[in-house]
């Protein structure tokens, strides 16, 4: 099997030689990242993993019946008793086993593809800020996390996270929908939510301190949370903007903090686009397309 794979392995880095002969790519430079693109790439590898275990729970049964098979074969003499049942052991606990991690993958990329289809959500709607002159970039990559979408823009810099919570199925009513926003924290249905508000001051405070350095003046960042597909009632307004996807433009654009000049929505979006800018084209390796 190993000399299957690969043997498959180098007919496909062949194929691709073949298929890319005579050419070089036409994408001098890497991409902006796209909504949620960590996610994605999250995702993309746990699906390998998923379908690995899948392809061990089909597999194992033959590869473990060559042992008896192969006895029979070598001896002339019928596998016993205690070796069927080792191999009936190993086979059942073996499924057990790899059923476990199946299914714990599979749950771990509906937990994501959740939080990746609202970061998908969520961008898009940020994006028609650029009809109104904002610069808007997703998944901007921070020292050991990411910060789900940077607007910049006249009203200021925006550091903005995305919370995609699934809504109760009982009810079905605005009231069922509806978060209320107190500030320091929001209350959900089923209960309430410190560390999402804590968690945007955090990253918009690291992307202050950041953007300082990096522009050499001194830029305030304003926090922002959306909450995708729910009502928000503000009782009380805290130091985050909380809104959901659809109120992006208003909430944006009709912030009262601090204006930027046309230079320094420059100079910020910039430093920004400079670390976003890192997805490498795919239809070509890294080194031919240098090359070109």
């Amino acid at each position: 099997m190993g000399l299957g794979i690969g043997a498959l392995y180098l007919a496909l880095e062949r194929a691709e030689k073949d298929i890319n002969k005579g050419k070089r790519s036409p994408f001098p430079h890497e991409f902006l990242r796209g909504p949620g693109h960590s996610l994605y790439q999250r995702i993309e590898n746990l699906r390998v993993d998923f379908m690995g275990w899948l392809m061990g729970v089909v597999i194992m049964p033959p590869m473990l019946m060559l042992v008896p098979l192969s006895q029979t074969y070598l001896s002339s003499q019928p596998a016993s008793t205690g070796m069927w049942v080792m191999i009936t052991v190993v086979w059942v606990g073996a499924t057990i086993w790899l059923s476990r991690k199946a299914i714990a993958t599979f749950k771990t990329i509906r937990q994501l593809r959740l939080g990746y289809e609202g970061e998908v959500g969520v961008g898009q709607e940020l994006n028609l800020l650029m009809l109104s002159g904002y610069r808007v970039y997703h998944d901007f990559p921070a020292q050991q996390f990411n910060i789900d979408h940077v607007v910049i823009g006249p009203t200021g810099v925006f550091a903005v996270e995305t919370k995609a919570r699934s809504k109760p199925v009982n009810g079905g009513g605005k009231r069922d929908a509806t978060v209320v926003c107190h500030g320091d924290h929001l209350a959900f249905p089923n209960g309430s939510d410190y560390a999402s508000v804590e968690q945007a001051l955090r990253q918009a405070s690291w992307m202050s301190k950041w953007l300082t350095s990096a522009v050499g003046d001194k830029v305030q960042v304003k926090a922002a949370l959306v909450i995708p597909g729910w009502f928000v009632e503000r009782r009380k307004i805290g130091d985050v903007l909380v809104f959901n996807a659809k109120e992006s433009e208003k909430a944006i654009t009709g912030y009262a903090g601090p204006r930027l000049s046309a230079e320094m929505i420059q100079r910020i979006a910039h430093q920004v686009e400079a670390k976003c800018r890192d997805v490498a084209p795919r239809s070509f390796r890294q080194s031919a397309r240098k090359a070109g």
